[in-house]
């Protein structure tokens, strides 16, 4: 994890090109592909997209749909050894949830 002012933009570790980029692609798709090894670069790809595209027609569906997401994963097709398109969900956080205090 980094700290925040070593990878603001104009920095040799950005990881945004201006403030105007929310989302920290290269450590979300970096995230995705660890916390999903058996899924394919594709479906990953397919689970980036579906965060970092709001869905809904007001801010709070889009909240609830992305809070949903993080929380239960996002739901991707994957074409499975069978040839057979699924629905899988990609996890999104690691679920290893402690607190600051350590209880």
């Amino acid at each position: 994890m980094a700290h925040g002012p070593d990878i603001v933009p104009e920095t040799p570790a950005a990881e945004r090109a201006d403030y105007g980029e929310v989302v920290l692609s290269t450590s979300l798709r970096d995230a995705l592909s660890r916390l999903n090894p058996d899924l394919p670069a594709e479906t990953l790809e397919n689970a980036f997209r579906k965060l970092t595209r709001p869905e809904g027609a007001d801010l709070v569906q889009r909240n609830r749909t992305l809070h949903r997401r993080l929380v239960d994963g996002v739901t991707v097709e994957n074409r499975d050894g069978d040839g057979a398109i699924r629905g899988v969900q990609a996890r999104v956080i690691d679920g290893v949830m402690t607190s600051r205090n350590g209880v």
